[in-house]
């Protein structure tokens, strides 16, 4: 293996095991979050909410940015983990769109419908688990 190869290597085997440990933080906000239903405009629920978002947007950058922007630019990428990763892009970025746009809802605004929150953290529920399997596929590549 190439010294430039193992630098690569090592450089995703560091971004995986960040996305990893910012997943399960994640999922471990998400499930508190959910926990709270029925929902109630109070100062605890919009810090929970906020601390969600932060999570939610440190661990999207990480996904888009870090590894699947990093993955496609890098030009020792093999041929088939650059595939994969570019195939897989665009739903990444759709994904990462209706994170930023639950973020600008629920932690930049003030007060919120909280009657959509049960059913907007679904739905981004959803679109987190569709993230999850792309991401696995591609780590297990990597």
């Amino acid at each position: 293996m190439s010294i430039l190869m193992q630098e690569q290597a090592s450089s995703f085997h560091h971004i995986s095991e960040a996305l990893l440990a910012k997943r399960q933080q994640l999922l471990i906000k998400f499930c508190e979050l959910a926990g709270l239903e029925p929902y109630v405009q109070t100062d605890p629920l919009a810090t929970e909410l906020r601390r969600f978002c932060q999570l939610l947007m440190d661990y999207s950058a990480l996904c888009h940015f870090e590894l699947f922007e990093g993955i496609i630019n890098d030009p020792s990428t093999t041929t088939k983990v650059a595939k994969v990763a570019a195939e897989s892009y665009p739903r990444i970025k759709i994904i990462t769109n209706k994170a930023v746009d639950f973020n600008d809802y629920y932690a930049e605004k003030g007060q919120v419908q909280i009657s959509r929150l049960s059913s907007d953290l679904s739905q981004l529920g959803e679109e987190l688990a569709v993230c999850f399997e792309i991401e696995d596929r591609l780590l297990a590549m990597l």
